[in-house]
């Protein structure tokens, strides 16, 4: 199935682990629950094994926030608030095909990072509301590392895989207390092949 351009629509879990940039003594994102994420890839034949892949695709998570925001006459700082994390993402990578069903795969991602904050938690943790910022976003980048197994016929397939991201932001998170959040994360994901 490598040899011509191959398409995939995939979809799976994704598990997020406590951020290694810290707010104070606290991770400013943490207990990340209910990941999941979707994505469009395109891939075609540059040499006997290998692949250079291209995808879209949307994460979703909810997570627990440490929201740290300098207003005009006050700062607002509240532990573990309820937040919603969302990541839309651009890869361009390479696969190496092992085996005809194995392969392994690397590459860059480019993408935009929004954190929307629960304001009903805001309120009942105290927050001034003056200081109150519904959604933040900002760009990042990063790398993934992947490896899957393929089952596939002419034109059309299946693929498991598993997927390793690091992401980092690339500028400030003001309502995050100022830092730039790093996030180490884990895919399982099944993906539906067909060949154009």
């Amino acid at each position: 199935m490598a040899k011509g351009k191959v398409y995939s629509l995939g979809a799976g879990t994704w598990s997020v682990a406590d951020s290694s940039t810290k707010l104070g003594s606290n991770s400013s994102l943490s207990s990340f629950s209910d990941g999941k994420f979707a994505r469009l890839t395109h891939e075609g034949l540059i040499g006997s094994n290998f692949l250079y892949v291209i995808g879209v695709g949307a994460n979703l998570s909810d997570a627990k926030s440490e929201y740290s925001f300098k207003g005009i006459n006050t700062t607002t700082t509240l532990n573990e608030l309820e937040a919603k994390i969302s990541l839309v993402e651009a890869k361009l990578g390479l696969k190496y095909q092992v085996f005809e069903w194995l392969y392994l795969g690397a590459g860059g991602l480019i993408g935009d990072f929004q954190i929307n904050y629960d304001r009903t938690d805001y309120i009942n943790k105290g927050g001034n509301l003056e200081n109150y910022k519904e959604s933040e976003n900002t760009n990042y980048l990063g790398h993934f590392y992947e490896a899957g197994l393929m089952f596939a016929s002419q034109s059309f397939g299946l693929r498991l895989g598993a997927e390793i991201n690091s992401v980092t932001m690339q500028k400030d998170v003001e309502t995050l207390g100022n830092v730039q959040p790093e996030l180490n994360s884990s895919k399982l994901y099944l993906e539906i092949l067909w060949k154009n």
